[in-house]
């Protein structure tokens, strides 16, 4: 848990933390900041403290106080926090809030008693500008009794970089690295809670940057979600790529929409916040700009306290209210509740979002050489989105047919699972199936199809002894997709140890120039869909690094190098 305050007066400033009994008390040194009057146009100087609290429990409360030369600067109040639990939670999602206005104030209030567990801003914190004044008084000064127990996640509007740049608005929050190139640290970032993996991107600077033809936040947004695991990903930044409102002619509207949205789609991101139009505006599952199952459904919540604007909607929208406004979020398993609330209490509407489960294209590999042919009785990853709200390994044999709520059929055969998650499957194909069949992917969400050519054989190797072997010694390699086997044994169940079950195909080992046959290729036992092939050494071998294939019913495996010493 990262922690920042600021103070009047300069000091040694420290935390002092406890998830238990009072005698267990912890404390910890922060780092200070000056902020001389001079840079920051204030009248004063000002001390920013942070402190990073590193070997949390998780899914813990956590009591605080915050210290400075020893004394506790809130004596009177209980200072706490809760981390990560890893299950169901809800987060608060507004923007456009910093006029100092009633209504802002009055969501402020309402939001301090949300059981919630983080809160998102889609930018425009501060108004006219991003100054220094601007983020004490209406920012800190309405949300510090949120801030005291929440994480908040902003994004920058362009009201925050009208000023300095951007500058007062960096100064003022501590927001993950996440790998981001160091001048752009803060603008743009991600990071996990829970299942869901959140990405804040900065629809200004970095976004004109991206049209001019530096792509390095499109770069990295890409490699972000290509690399998260979770099963949610939830997007926010400022202008809204799709509104019928009053910024519909946006540049950087327009910009978000031509540059940000196809790295969303390709991604299949579900939900996406944004602000900038001050009212709420829900679009239909958009995929291209147009309505389609399964697309990514964009909400505009700019009405955290500014001036409200009409909420004009179009054949896009599915739902819009001039009105003062933030966005309960509940996330649990497969499911987003979301519930847009006024400053009554009362609830905008309820939407549910599911995402249906998707499998990319050419998303079936083999899982040894992750080519597209794969064989009877050989193990197959198959790669998408929202196949799995968590990750699930088989625990036991034979293997189970249904994991984590997740089952996949093959030819209309079940095929035993050795893992699920959302991005990925392990699967063994049935040994009784061939041919062009159907791989269907069953979840609690729906289910997903895509044609598949089942060969007899697809040799592919996992793996090959490193170190380098002698001329005349016996070699074995570890393969999936040799085919059927003589004898029977059911999918899912292990090998026997013995008596061994050898392949039906005809193999053999390529070793530079020469054809070898195997000593024995079949089933390698106690495994499930695993096959090795032993195989002697020439004993007229010469030394050095040689190319090695397998080839089955005339199908040549993937290449690995062998080394043979002298």
């Amino acid at each position: 848990m990262e922690i920042r305050w600021n103070t009047l007066r300069q000091g040694v400033a420290e935390i002092r933390y406890s998830a238990g009994r009072q005698d267990s008390w912890r404390s910890a040194p922060a780092r200070s900041i000056e902020f001389p009057a001079s840079q920051t146009r204030l009248s004063y100087t000002y001390y920013r403290h942070h402190i990073v609290l590193n070997g949390l429990e998780p899914g813990a409360e956590y009591s605080y106080q915050i210290l400075l030369d020893g004394e506790d600067l809130r004596p009177a109040e209980r200072l706490r926090f809760h981390t990560d639990s890893r299950e169901g939670f809800s987060f608060l999602v507004f923007g456009d809030s910093g006029t100092g206005s009633a209504e802002q104030a009055e969501l402020a209030r309402r939001m301090e008693r949300e059981d919630a567990s983080l809160v998102l801003h889609t930018g425009d914190l501060v108004y006219p500008e991003g100054s220094h004044e601007g983020y004490q008084n209406r920012y800190l000064d309405y949300y510090h009794p949120i801030m005291e127990r929440l994480s908040f996640f902003p994004a920058p509007g362009n009201h925050d970089y009208y000023g300095e740049q951007a500058a007062p608005y960096l100064a003022f929050h501590s927001l993950p690295e996440s790998g981001v190139k160091q001048s752009d640290r803060g603008r743009y970032y991600s990071f996990d809670w829970g299942n869901v993996h959140f990405v804040s991107l900065d629809s200004n600077l970095p976004l004109e940057a991206a049209a001019r033809g530096d792509r390095t936040m499109l770069e990295w947004l890409e490699n972000d979600l290509q690399s998260t695991r979770k099963f949610w990903r939830v997007v926010f930044f400022h202008h809204p790529p799709y509104t019928a409102g009053v910024h519909a002619g946006d540049a950087l509207s327009k910009l978000a929409r031509e540059l940000i949205v196809p790295v969303l789609e390709r991604h299949h991101v579900p939900v996406v916040f944004c602000g900038h139009d001050h009212n709420y505006q829900r679009t239909h599952p958009l995929r291209g700009g147009a309505a389609s199952p399964g697309g990514t459904v964009f909400i505009t919540s700019g009405g955290g306290g500014a001036h409200l604007y009409p909420a004009v909607t179009d054949q896009r929208a599915a739902a819009g209210e001039s009105t003062h406004h933030y966005v309960r979020c509940q996330a649990g398993g497969g499911r987003l509740i979301l519930l847009p609330t006024r400053r009554d209490g009362s609830y905008i509407e309820r939407v549910e979002i599911v995402p249906h489960p998707v499998i990319a294209e050419g998303g079936v590999a083999n899982a040894a050489s992750l080519e597209p042919a794969v064989a009877s009785g050989g193990i197959v990853s198959i790669y998408g989105w929202h196949m799995a709200q968590q990750e699930a390994r088989a625990g036991r044999m034979p293997l189970p047919l249904s994991l984590g709520g997740v089952s996949v059929s093959v030819g209309g055969r079940d095929a035993p699972l050795f893992f699920v998650s959302p991005n990925q499957i392990n699967a063994q194909l049935p040994f009784e199936i061939e041919g062009e069949v159907t791989l269907t992917v069953r979840t609690p969400a729906g289910a997903v199809s895509t044609p598949l050519h089942v060969l007899p054989a697809a040799p592919a190797i996992f793996l090959i002894e490193q170190d380098a072997r002698k001329a005349g010694e016996l070699v074995s390699l570890l393969l999936t997709g040799l085919g059927r086997v003589q004898g029977a044994l059911e999918s899912g169940h292990p090998a026997p140890e013995s008596p061994r079950l050898p392949v039906s195909a005809r193999v053999t080992v390529r070793l530079g120039g020469s054809e070898i046959r195997p000593v024995f290729a079949g089933l390698m036992g106690g495994s499930v869909g695993q096959y090795v092939v032993e195989f002697h050494l020439p004993v007229d071998c010469p030394p050095g690094e040689h190319r090695l294939e397998v080839v089955a019913a005339g199908r040549v495996s993937n290449s690995v190098a062998l080394r043979v010493a002298i």
